[in-house]
């Protein structure tokens, strides 16, 4: 490793330990406010704040290659990455603070979610027969949730969308963790367990909406780790030296 190479590698280092120490603080004001006695101001500001700062690990690696003018070999990777991360902050601005129209932030949830496979299409190699059956497999699962969903609960937009992100998200989850399996790459490994918390954090939404107690405050202690493990997902260790 040359000696530009190194000076990006640290200075990325440093700053994504400095961002994730702000995501921790961030979480503890949320965590204090939604478990303790007490109330703190503005905890869903805290809490949009931390999807505030994930996008900041791929926009560091961006520029900082930039700026040093070193060729960033995985750059298609961190701009699909940014964009899903910025998708899901506007997702969160919308679920946070004008819940009455939560199926609109479901939008851009998608959208997020497609840019999240289109980054797992890459990693994994651009392999053709996993773009076609996962796009097969999407619309299976989609389809008959959204059939379902429809046909017992109501006739809504939401459900539609709801279909739509959830089937995407599963499927993120799933193709990740076989591609942990396969590879055994530190991408990858980030990728699922953040998938996975993902998904837990959207079975404690639906066990809000179906008023379990307490449910509501276990939301946000599986989606903000979700979101820091997929931003550390496109940090690259340093290879050891020879």
């Amino acid at each position: 490793m040359d000696k530009k190479a190194d000076s990006v590698s640290k200075l990325l280092l440093w700053l994504f330990v400095s961002f994730s120490v702000l995501v921790a603080g961030l979480m503890a004001y949320f965590l204090i406010n939604d478990f303790c006695a007490f109330t703190l101001p503005n905890p869903d500001l805290a809490k949009f704040l931390v999807v505030c700062v994930t996008p900041l690990f791929p926009a560091a690696r961006l520029l900082t290659h930039a700026f040093a003018k070193k060729e960033n070999p995985r750059q298609l990777q961190d701009y699909l990455l940014l964009s899903a991360l910025l998708l899901t902050a506007c997702s969160d601005f919308v679920l946070l603070f004008f819940e009455q129209i939560a199926w609109i932030g479901l939008i851009p949830f998608t959208f997020a979610q497609l840019a999240h496979f289109v980054r797992l299409y890459v990693e994994a190699g651009k392999n053709k027969t996993h773009l076609i059956a996962s796009f097969i497999a999407w619309g299976l699962i989609s389809g008959t949730a959204m059939a379902l969903g429809l046909a017992l609960i109501e006739q809504s937009p939401l459900i539609v969308l709801a279909s739509l992100y959830g089937g995407r998200l599963l499927l993120n989850l799933f193709e990740s963790t076989l591609f942990a399996f396969m590879q055994r790459q530190w991408r990858f490994i980030l990728l699922c367990v953040g998938f996975a918390l993902f998904v837990a954090c959207d079975v404690f939404v639906v066990l809000r909406y179906a008023n379990v107690t307490g449910a509501w405050r276990f939301i946000w202690v599986c989606y903000a780790p979700s979101q820091l493990l997929l931003a550390w997902s496109c940090h690259e260790p340093e290879k050891k030296r020879t």
